[in-house]
Protein backbone atom coordinates (compact mmCIF):
# COMPACT_ATOMS: atom_id res chain seq x y z
CA UNK A 1 0.00 0.00 0.00
CA UNK A 2 1.17 3.33 -0.76
CA UNK A 3 0.51 6.74 1.53
CA UNK A 4 0.86 10.08 1.16
CA UNK A 5 0.64 12.21 3.87
CA UNK A 6 0.84 15.36 2.24
CA UNK A 7 -1.74 14.66 0.22
CA UNK A 8 -3.62 12.63 2.94
CA UNK A 9 -4.65 9.58 0.25
CA UNK A 10 -3.76 5.88 0.41
CA UNK A 11 -3.58 3.61 -3.12
CA UNK A 12 -4.59 -0.06 -1.73
CA UNK A 13 -2.32 -1.94 -4.65
CA UNK A 14 -4.97 -4.64 -5.57
CA UNK A 15 -2.47 -7.61 -7.60
CA UNK A 16 -3.00 -7.46 -11.45
CA UNK A 17 -5.35 -4.47 -11.81
CA UNK A 18 -2.63 -1.55 -13.26
CA UNK A 19 -1.25 -1.38 -9.64
CA UNK A 20 2.32 -1.11 -10.32
CA UNK A 21 1.63 1.04 -13.11
CA UNK A 22 -0.64 3.47 -10.91
CA UNK A 23 2.04 3.27 -8.14
CA UNK A 24 4.74 4.35 -10.40
CA UNK A 25 2.80 7.19 -11.27
CA UNK A 26 1.83 7.69 -7.87
CA UNK A 27 5.48 8.31 -6.73
CA UNK A 28 6.65 10.49 -9.79
CA UNK A 29 3.75 12.94 -8.47
CA UNK A 30 3.78 12.91 -4.86
CA UNK A 31 5.72 12.02 -1.76
CA UNK A 32 4.67 8.35 -1.36
CA UNK A 33 5.87 5.35 1.13
CA UNK A 34 5.34 1.93 0.75
CA UNK A 35 3.87 0.16 4.04
CA UNK A 36 2.43 -2.90 4.99
CA UNK A 37 4.35 -4.25 1.60
CA UNK A 38 3.04 -3.74 -1.67
CA UNK A 39 0.52 -5.63 -1.59
CA UNK A 40 0.30 -5.15 1.98
CA UNK A 41 -3.10 -3.66 3.86
CA UNK A 42 -2.83 -2.68 7.49
CA UNK A 43 -4.37 -5.03 10.17
CA UNK A 44 -5.92 -2.09 12.30
CA UNK A 45 -9.18 -1.22 10.35
CA UNK A 46 -8.77 2.42 11.81
CA UNK A 47 -5.53 3.01 9.90
CA UNK A 48 -5.46 6.37 8.25
CA UNK A 49 -9.13 6.76 8.91
CA UNK A 50 -8.51 10.27 7.70
CA UNK A 51 -7.15 9.23 4.82
CA UNK A 52 -8.69 8.83 1.45
CA UNK A 53 -7.88 5.54 0.31
CA UNK A 54 -8.36 3.64 -3.46
CA UNK A 55 -7.87 1.22 -5.36
CA UNK A 56 -8.01 -0.18 -8.66
CA UNK A 57 -10.32 -3.02 -9.76
CA UNK A 58 -10.69 -5.52 -12.80
CA UNK A 59 -12.93 -7.41 -14.42
CA UNK A 60 -12.87 -11.13 -13.51
CA UNK A 61 -12.39 -12.26 -17.16
CA UNK A 62 -9.63 -9.60 -18.14
CA UNK A 63 -7.87 -10.25 -14.58
CA UNK A 64 -8.02 -13.93 -15.45
CA UNK A 65 -6.07 -13.29 -18.45
CA UNK A 66 -3.78 -11.30 -17.03
CA UNK A 67 -2.83 -13.68 -14.11
CA UNK A 68 -2.52 -16.67 -16.59
CA UNK A 69 0.39 -14.73 -18.10
CA UNK A 70 2.16 -13.73 -15.13
CA UNK A 71 1.86 -17.26 -13.76
CA UNK A 72 3.04 -18.80 -17.13
CA UNK A 73 5.94 -15.89 -17.47
CA UNK A 74 7.25 -15.36 -14.13
CA UNK A 75 7.15 -19.24 -12.50
CA UNK A 76 7.89 -21.43 -15.03
CA UNK A 77 11.37 -21.77 -13.53
CA UNK A 78 9.95 -22.42 -10.08
CA UNK A 79 7.29 -24.20 -11.24
CA UNK A 80 7.90 -26.35 -13.80
CA UNK A 81 4.35 -27.81 -13.95
CA UNK A 82 2.47 -24.80 -14.37
CA UNK A 83 3.55 -23.86 -18.28
CA UNK A 84 2.26 -27.23 -18.91
CA UNK A 85 -0.99 -26.08 -18.42
CA UNK A 86 -3.22 -24.81 -20.94
CA UNK A 87 -5.95 -21.99 -20.05
CA UNK A 88 -8.57 -24.28 -19.33
CA UNK A 89 -6.64 -26.34 -16.68
CA UNK A 90 -5.07 -23.30 -15.07
CA UNK A 91 -8.63 -21.98 -14.73
CA UNK A 92 -9.51 -25.14 -13.08
CA UNK A 93 -6.59 -24.54 -11.12
CA UNK A 94 -6.81 -20.80 -10.13
CA UNK A 95 -10.53 -22.09 -8.89
CA UNK A 96 -9.96 -24.63 -6.59
CA UNK A 97 -6.81 -22.71 -4.88
CA UNK A 98 -4.09 -23.11 -6.76
CA UNK A 99 -3.62 -26.34 -5.40
CA UNK A 100 0.59 -26.86 -4.84
CA UNK A 101 1.47 -23.66 -5.25
CA UNK A 102 3.66 -22.24 -2.50
CA UNK A 103 5.02 -19.08 -3.70
CA UNK A 104 4.93 -16.04 -1.28
CA UNK A 105 2.53 -14.01 -4.32
CA UNK A 106 -0.54 -16.36 -4.12
CA UNK A 107 -2.30 -13.25 -3.17
CA UNK A 108 -1.63 -12.30 -6.82
CA UNK A 109 -4.03 -15.40 -7.59
CA UNK A 110 -6.91 -14.75 -5.13
CA UNK A 111 -10.44 -12.67 -6.46
CA UNK A 112 -10.11 -8.68 -5.61
CA UNK A 113 -13.43 -9.16 -3.16
CA UNK A 114 -11.15 -11.81 -1.39
CA UNK A 115 -7.83 -9.80 -0.85
CA UNK A 116 -9.78 -6.30 0.20
CA UNK A 117 -11.81 -8.05 2.78
CA UNK A 118 -13.35 -5.23 4.48
CA UNK A 119 -10.80 -3.03 4.38
CA UNK A 120 -12.27 0.78 3.92
CA UNK A 121 -12.10 1.97 0.20
CA UNK A 122 -13.29 5.23 -0.68
CA UNK A 123 -13.07 5.01 -4.08
CA UNK A 124 -12.76 2.38 -6.32
CA UNK A 125 -11.30 3.13 -10.09
CA UNK A 126 -12.66 0.69 -12.92
CA UNK A 127 -9.01 -1.22 -14.89
CA UNK A 128 -10.92 -0.26 -18.06
CA UNK A 129 -11.33 3.32 -17.49
CA UNK A 130 -7.78 4.28 -16.54
CA UNK A 131 -6.40 6.87 -16.50
CA UNK A 132 -9.29 9.06 -17.31
CA UNK A 133 -11.02 7.38 -13.67
CA UNK A 134 -7.98 9.26 -11.99
CA UNK A 135 -9.93 12.27 -12.34
CA UNK A 136 -12.50 11.25 -10.42
CA UNK A 137 -9.84 11.80 -7.53
CA UNK A 138 -9.61 14.86 -5.66
CA UNK A 139 -5.51 15.33 -5.71
CA UNK A 140 -5.31 15.06 -9.24
CA UNK A 141 -5.14 18.12 -11.83
CA UNK A 142 -3.75 16.08 -14.92
CA UNK A 143 -3.34 13.12 -16.36
CA UNK A 144 0.37 13.83 -18.19
CA UNK A 145 2.73 11.09 -19.10
CA UNK A 146 0.12 7.97 -17.03
CA UNK A 147 2.35 4.68 -17.57
CA UNK A 148 1.12 1.45 -18.84
CA UNK A 149 3.68 -0.90 -17.69
CA UNK A 150 2.57 -3.83 -19.66
CA UNK A 151 5.25 -6.73 -19.15
CA UNK A 152 2.88 -9.26 -21.36
CA UNK A 153 4.44 -10.34 -24.67
CA UNK A 154 1.97 -13.65 -24.60
CA UNK A 155 -1.66 -13.91 -26.85
CA UNK A 156 -4.77 -13.60 -24.17
CA UNK A 157 -6.50 -16.92 -23.95
CA UNK A 158 -9.50 -17.36 -25.58
CA UNK A 159 -12.83 -16.47 -23.35
CA UNK A 160 -14.89 -19.37 -24.60
CA UNK A 161 -17.54 -20.41 -22.52
CA UNK A 162 -16.63 -22.96 -20.01
CA UNK A 163 -13.45 -20.55 -19.75
CA UNK A 164 -16.08 -18.15 -18.35
CA UNK A 165 -18.31 -19.83 -16.10
CA UNK A 166 -14.79 -21.13 -14.75
CA UNK A 167 -13.45 -17.86 -14.21
CA UNK A 168 -17.06 -16.34 -12.85
CA UNK A 169 -16.88 -19.84 -9.89
CA UNK A 170 -13.06 -18.25 -9.09
CA UNK A 171 -14.40 -14.73 -8.96
CA UNK A 172 -17.99 -14.97 -7.83
CA UNK A 173 -17.14 -12.54 -4.97
CA UNK A 174 -16.24 -9.98 -7.58
CA UNK A 175 -19.00 -10.69 -9.04
CA UNK A 176 -21.16 -10.34 -6.43
CA UNK A 177 -20.14 -7.27 -5.12
CA UNK A 178 -19.37 -5.21 -8.31
CA UNK A 179 -20.29 -6.94 -11.60
CA UNK A 180 -23.39 -7.83 -11.50
CA UNK A 181 -24.75 -7.59 -14.54
CA UNK A 182 -21.25 -8.44 -16.48
CA UNK A 183 -21.38 -12.42 -16.28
Amino acid sequence: MLICRRKKFCYICTPRTSSLSTSTWLMERFETEEICGYHGIPNAKNSYTDYLRFTTIRHPYTRAQSIFSWVMQQHYDAYPDLPKMEWIPFLRWLRDDAPGYKHSNKVMLVPQAQFLGATRVDHILRFEKIPKCYMNLPFITNLKRFPHINKGTRRKPELTEEAKRLIRDWAEVDFARWFKNDH
